[in-house]
């Protein structure tokens, strides 16, 4: 049931859920809160080069509505976080052993923003290849713009810090306060396959979550790049884990997860999503194994999400026919 509306795209009614005290208020949480943050079309399908009608993928909402969010740390997984790469490979040998802790090429007190990069939108830079993805899993695209047509223009620049964005309908989750001046790309690859060659991603050091059975030379050639990581598990990457360091290390109250349906369910099935963040554009794309919001592999496909309860925040009605949907997530 809703309380209370307010007016969205032409005229239409956008209602807005009373608010809920958030989940834990009054102690320090451990990890940071997660907004998992997706386009889609209207069968759940995150690939929007396979969408139809092409022109309904709204290049350029995928990161406005992460500007809206009010952007912040992000985190991707391994295949999407290869798209970035410059580097085709390290040096498989190194004289040099390195402890298995974490290690950062610089640290950024939370209010600190790095030079030139006020209001600089974290994939801005980067060329458009391929199709595009709802969100997240970048396979065909590097460009995180979600419902994104090929060769369209790159998303626009985040509002300037401390400029107020206009949210009517919105309430006060959590995930609402305003993120750190300093955003960290977070990239998931626990054996250390990415080769970078670079330090950042759009001006956002880049921090790669790896686990110990990394090898030496790959740390070396991480160090050398000025890339940050840390170790999140022996042999398989402990997800709660990796959040408890990302807090405790870099102090991140927040993050949005943009990693693909595959990084997606895993987070999911931690119980580890706090939010939702769903934009739903009026486009099909009707084939039978697509990528989707949520996935898992055979081996998880019979664990289910230990969700106790999911509330619908916010509803609102934007350009082109796109639903734009936020629930809070209770996890059991």
């Amino acid at each position: 049931m809703h309380v209370g509306g307010t007016i969205g795209y032409k005229g239409q009614p956008s209602f807005k859920l009373k608010h809920y005290p958030a989940i834990g208020r009054g102690r320090k949480n451990m990890k940071p809160y997660v907004i998992c943050h997706m386009n889609a079309s209207v069968d759940g399908r995150i690939l929007g080069s396979r969408w139809r009608p092409a022109e309904n993928r709204m290049a350029g909402l995928f990161e406005r509505l992460h500007d809206e969010l009010g952007g912040g740390s992000w985190l991707i997984g391994r295949v999407t976080g290869s798209e970035y790469a410059r580097a085709d490979s390290y040096p498989d040998r190194t004289d040099q052993t390195y402890p298995r802790e974490p290690w950062f090429a610089q640290r950024f007190a939370p209010s600190e923003p790095k030079a030139g990069d006020a209001g600089q939108s974290h994939l801005k830079a980067l060329p458009l290849q391929g199709g595009g993805l709802g969100g997240g899993d970048r396979v065909a695209s590097p460009v995180r713009s979600g419902c994104q047509a090929p060769n369209s223009p790159p998303p626009r620049p985040s509002p300037i810090q401390g400029e107020e964005v206009s949210r009517p309908n919105a309430i006060a989750l959590p995930g609402d306060a305003a993120a750190p001046g300093i955003a960290y790309g977070i990239v998931l690859d626990a054996h250390g396959k990415i080769a970078w060659g670079r330090s950042d991603i759009g001006g956002d050091p880049i921090v790669a979550v790896l686990t110990e059975r990394v090898s030496d030379a790959h740390l070396a050639g991480l160090r050398r790049d000025g890339v940050s990581y840390i170790f999140a598990g022996e042999e398989v990457l402990d997800l709660g884990l990796a959040l408890e360091i990302l807090n405790r290390e870099l102090g991140l109250e927040r993050l949005i997860l943009e990693g693909g349906g595959g990084s997606n369910g895993a987070f999911l099935r931690r119980g580890l999503i706090d939010e939702i963040s769903l934009a739903i554009c009026p486009a099909i794309d009707g084939a039978k194994g697509a990528p989707s919001i949520f996935d898992s592999s055979d081996q998880d496909a019979g664990t289910p999400a230990p969700i106790g309860s999911m509330i619908l925040a916010s509803t609102e009605f934007l350009e082109g026919g796109v639903v734009w949907l936020r629930y809070r997530l209770q996890n059991r």
